[in-house]
């Protein structure tokens, strides 16, 4: 008899425990399936960013390049030809780089991690643009993390695209600054401006892509339009 009460109080402890893995089990299943939706959810936002701020900054770069042909046709044909074949490649380089974004869920850490992809972005932009571009870096510089590159990368290359779209500018100046627990940044332009700014889909990436690493990001609409602001060294 006591054999067989032990036996029974061994079985539903052993039960009791089975139905607490069984709830857990449930449980785990439960929130795997949260973090899945959250996870796809973040992934969508950020494609579709990389989408909007690699497409856009393409598409207006080819925009000017055909613009310049066109002016040149009757000016300087083989002028126009070189012109037109450079409109082929950024296409081509567009359509590669959506390729990458869509097909292969691309890790931008691999991307951009110094200062000189930020550096080619924006020779390539001026030499495709005709727009007059500086930049400069102040501080000591120091490495930093894949996170702020690619952030930096991509706020001066919404706001150089913004600036030819939509302010009509045909000089910009780009100023990074090393401090001691942040980087500060501005990027101004000399086009006609904006009395009042309203969020779009490239801004709000940029402030969604700011925010993300613990900074901020202003605008000021006095000569010209300009973005500035912080985000942490990291």
């Amino acid at each position: 008899m006591g054999f067989a009460k032990y036996h029974q109080e061994e079985k539903s402890k052993i039960d009791n425990i089975y139905k607490e893995l069984l709830n857990a089990h449930y449980k785990l299943k439960d929130y795997a399936q949260q973090i899945k939706e959250l996870t796809t959810t973040q992934e969508r936002n950020r494609i579709a960013r990389d989408l909007h701020d690699t497409l856009g900054h393409n598409m207006t770069g080819l925009i000017m390049q055909l613009e310049m042909t066109s002016s040149m046709m009757d000016k300087d044909m083989d002028e126009a030809k070189a012109l037109m074949e450079a409109s082929k490649i950024t296409a081509r380089e567009s359509l590669k780089k959506v390729r990458e974004i869509v097909e292969t869920f691309k890790d931008e850490s691999r991307m951009y991690t110094d200062i000189g992809a930020i550096k080619e972005l924006i020779d390539e932009f001026s030499s495709k643009t005709g727009v007059k571009i500086s930049f400069e870096i102040k501080g000591e510089k120091i490495a930093l993390s894949p996170d702020v590159y690619i952030t930096l990368y991509r706020v001066i290359q919404e706001s150089m695209t913004n600036a030819v779209r939509h302010g009509k500018a045909d000089e910009i100046k780009i100023v990074i600054k090393y401090e001691k627990d942040v980087i500060r940044f501005s990027i101004v332009d000399n086009g006609v401006g904006c009395d009042d700014v309203s969020e779009g889909y490239g801004l709000k990436g940029m402030r969604e892509r700011v925010g993300l690493l613990g900074g901020f990001i202003e605008y000021r609409n006095e000569c010209g339009f300009e973005v500035m602001g912080e985000i942490n060294r990291g």
